[in-house]
C-alpha cells in the first residue's frame, strides 16, 4: 500500500491468496477504510490520471478498473465525461506515435486500429482523425 492506491477487492484478493481468513480481512480492510487509508474514490482519481498521462484512453481504463473490482458507480464517476478531452488526448497520441501525414487507407486503418487498442472509443477516434485527410475522399 505504500507504493501506490489500491482497491478493497485488490486487497481482499491478495489477503486471501497469503491464507488469511475472509473475515479477519473484511475487518482489517473496514478499519483501514475508516482511518482513510485505504479509498477507492481515490484510487480512481490516481488511477484514471495516471492511465490517461500514459495516452490511454477512457474504454481502456474503464475495463483495467472494473478488472480490479471498481464498483461501476465508481468507473462512471471517475471518468473525465469530456469527450473533447479525450479527442485532444487521443491527437496527442497519435501526433506522438505518426508524426507524418497519413499516406494511404492502410495507414488510416493501422492509425485507427492504435487508438483502438489504446481505448478511445470509434467517436473520439473519429473526431481525432477528423483534422487528417482521407485518402479515399477526393474532392
Amino acid at each position: 500500500m505504500a507504493r501506490r492506491e489500491h482497491t478493497r477487492g485488490e486487497l481482499q484478493r491478495k489477503l486471501a491468496l497469503r491464507g488469511h481468513e475472509e473475515k479477519t480481512v473484511n475487518v482489517l480492510l473496514d478499519e483501514l477504510e475508516q482511518l482513510n487509508l485505504l479509498d477507492e474514490r481515490r484510487f480512481v482519481e490516481v488511477f484514471v490520471r495516471s492511465r490517461a498521462g500514459r495516452g490511454q484512453g477512457p474504454v481502456r481504463i474503464a475495463h483495467e478498473m472494473r478488472s480490479r473490482g471498481v464498483q461501476e458507480e465508481l468507473v462512471r464517476s471517475g471518468l473525465p465525461a469530456h469527450d473533447t478531452l479525450w479527442v485532444e488526448r487521443a491527437r496527442e497520441v497519435l501526433a506522438k506515435k505518426f508524426p507524418s501525414a497519413v499516406s494511404d487507407v492502410k495507414e488510416r486503418a493501422k492509425r485507427i486500429r492504435f487508438l483502438e487498442y489504446r481505448g478511445f472509443s470509434h467517436a473520439q477516434i473519429a473526431a481525432a482523425l477528423a483534422g487528417v485527410p482521407d485518402p479515399d475522399h477526393q474532392d
